[in-house]
């Protein structure tokens, strides 16, 4: 028998007795192809014959080509292969396999049965509802009682306080089992049931946790799913905040879509879809809103950004509730009406709008962005009604600019100018606008100091504003004013 033979022989057989400790069935399992047609007891008589018993071994051809498909291919030492590829398996030196083998085998005992001798017993979870006695972190403890089979124990497991006190729920029982590169926990009890898993690929004498992901009930009463990350540690974790990166109201997945009616083309659910994701956004809000009491983020640079956001949070907050809000931006609210006309189908546009040197007359702005919204609007007045009446001062000097635009538009859209001090004083707001569905108003009221707009709803502004629109063409200019020639 030739070297390299002899040295496959001497490498199966370390695999065989070191590692599988002479189980063929598991033996077989590691060199079972996943490509073959072969059965599994066909395949273990194969190895025993030839390979165990060092009779013809289908090396190197076949062997080179089916190793990739075998699950010995696929074992790790702290995430990475025991051996690259084939070619190192076949080549390296039979002290290196054999430490190798043993690293590995080393590794799969200190999963099993915890490093040092200490075994995982505290699973880690956030509880959405909050509690008296803690900030919403709180944890289920293993105990490890019964049998234990090859590389499952059953345990007994205490319920976090929240479910002990709201609940009134019971102790669970269940296993856990530690297989190739994870590690998996099952435990349930007349009321419950929670899986959870988590990677080991790894793990290492550092490790101190593992953060892996639950899947249990979220109310035992309403039995919706709910899908969270949670955190396996070995002793009680003095600095909960730290968890808290892991373990908070963003990292929750609920399936409450089963209570919904699920209509594709109705409103109703629709709107229940959207109020799931601002809530998403709340929660979302929330976290960033507790990492800033923990001054994990102390720069400007940061803390605005974060505020930023929470205004955002705000918004979606008074839309689920049908509230008013506010707007930064005039370009943007005739952007989005206009591309709106596809699905609200209004035909009708009413619009008020200020021009002074103050203002910013987007009528008269010349950027790709502007031209592009005068087109749009332009082009949607041969579709609609569309009226804007420009309040202005007597002695304002109209750009050339603007001048193009109304020339532009003066046989599409319906313009007409009022003098601002013939009615300043008597309506609340000269900038504003809104459609024949009176479905909303955006508007700046006058005489409050604020730079931004509200979307209002509610019937009774609507109405205030059609009358307030009604007033001011009854106040507009008879003809152009002399101050403006096109």
């Amino acid at each position: 028998m030739n070297n390299k033979k002899q040295l496959f022989f001497d490498k199966i057989s370390i695999v065989f007795n070191l590692l599988c400790k002479k189980d063929l069935e598991y033996f077989t399992k590691l060199f079972l192809s996943k490509e073959s047609k072969t059965s599994f007891k066909h395949r273990m008589i194969f190895l025993k014959s030839r390979w165990l018993n060092k009779k013809n071994p289908l090396y190197p051809r076949l062997f080179k080509k089916e190793y990739p498909h075998y699950e010995f291919s696929t074992l790790k030492i702290n995430g990475r292969n025991i051996f690259r590829d084939v070619n190192e398996f076949l080549d390296i030196e039979i002290e290196i396999f054999y430490k190798r083998i043993k690293a590995f085998i080393d590794q799969d005992i200190e999963i099993k049965s915890g490093i040092n001798d200490k075994l995982y017993r505290y699973m880690y979870v956030y509880n959405i509802n909050g509690m008296k006695n803690n900030d919403h972190i709180d944890y289920y403890e293993i105990n490890y009682e019964g049998s234990r089979v090859s590389n499952k124990m059953d345990i007994v497991v205490t319920p976090p306080k929240h479910k002990i006190e709201s609940l009134k729920i019971d102790k669970y029982y269940g296993d856990i089992k530690y297989e190739k590169g994870k590690i998996i926990l099952q435990f349930e009890n007349g009321d419950d049931y929670i899986s959870a898993i988590f990677n080991t690929d790894l793990i290492s004498n550092q490790t101190i946790y593992l953060v892996g992901i639950g899947v249990g009930i979220a109310d035992i009463n309403q039995k919706i799913p709910v899908a969270k990350k949670v955190v396996l540690t070995k002793d009680l974790v003095e600095d909960i905040e730290y968890l808290y990166f892991f373990l908070n109201e963003t990292e929750i997945i609920s399936a409450k879509e089963n209570s919904y009616r699920f209509k594709y083309n109705d409103k109703e659910f629709e709107v229940s879809y959207f109020e799931k994701y601002i809530k998403n956004i709340k929660r979302l809000n929330g976290l960033f809103e507790n990492l800033l009491k923990l001054e994990k983020y102390n720069s400007f640079y940061e803390q605005l950004a974060l505020k930023e956001f929470s205004a955002i949070n705000n918004i979606f907050q008074k839309v689920k509730n049908s509230r008013s809000y506010y707007i930064n931006y005039r370009k943007r609210v005739i952007d989005v009406l206009i591309k709106s006309y596809s699905r609200e189908k209004y035909s009708a546009i009413y619009m008020v709008m200020p021009i002074s040197d103050s203002d910013d007359n987007i009528f008269e702005q010349q950027s790709s962005k502007a031209i592009l919204l005068q087109n749009e609007l332009k082009e949607l007045s041969r579709k609609i009604e569309i009226e804007i009446v420009f309040i202005v001062s007597k002695n304002y000097q109209f750009s050339p600019e603007f001048k193009i635009f109304l020339s532009n538009t003066k046989d599409t859209i319906k313009i007409y100018f009022a003098l601002k001090n013939d009615i300043e004083n008597e309506v609340n707001s000269i900038d504003f606008l809104f459609t024949n569905k009176r479905n909303f108003v955006v508007t700046r009221f006058l005489r409050i100091n604020t730079p931004t707009f509200t979307l209002f709803k509610d019937k009774t502004t609507i109405e205030e504003h059609e009358a307030m629109y009604r007033k001011i063409i009854n106040r507009k200019c008879k003809s152009n004013p002399l101050f403006l020639s096109i």
